[in-house]
């Protein structure tokens, strides 16, 4: 299967531009991740 990289280039700016659009979005600290699910660190009810 062949990538096309300019629809993955367009897809990744997509998704970075969602992301700039988050509430309450900050870089995590060294070692963080690994402790956070991403459902804790987006404050979904459903895992909180």
């Amino acid at each position: 299967m062949k990538t096309d990289t300019e629809i993955l280039k367009r897809k990744l700016k997509m998704h970075a531009e969602k992301i700039k659009q988050v509430k309450d979005r900050r870089e995590p600290k060294p070692g963080e991740l690994a402790t956070i699910s991403l459902e804790e660190e987006f404050g979904d009810p459903k895992y909180l």
